[in-house]
C-alpha cells in the first residue's frame, strides 16, 4: 500500500503527457497492487481532468454493467 501511494501520485501527474489509457497500461506493467494503484491514480487524475476525459469505450462498458443504476443512485444521493 505504501508504494501504491507514491506510484499513484507520480502516475497521476503524467496526465498532461499521456492519455488515461496509457497511464493505466503503464501502471499494470509495473505490477504489484495494480487495483489499488489504478484506483487511486484514476481518482487523482479524474479530479485534475474531470469526467469528460473518460474514454468513450470505457463509458460503453460501464453502461453494460448490471450495477449501473445502483452506482448512479449512490452518486445522486451523495450530491444531495
Amino acid at each position: 500500500m505504501v508504494d501504491s501511494v507514491s506510484i499513484s501520485l507520480f502516475a497521476s501527474q503524467q496526465i498532461n503527457h499521456l492519455t488515461v489509457k496509457e497511464i493505466f497500461t503503464e501502471l499494470i506493467k509495473v505490477g504489484g497492487d495494480t487495483d489499488t494503484t489504478c484506483s487511486m491514480t484514476g481518482q487523482i487524475a479524474g479530479a485534475l481532468i474531470g469526467d469528460n476525459e473518460i474514454p468513450d469505450d470505457w463509458l460503453e462498458c460501464y453502461k453494460c454493467l448490471d450495477i449501473e443504476q445502483s452506482i448512479n443512485d449512490l452518486v445522486d444521493n451523495w450530491r444531495e
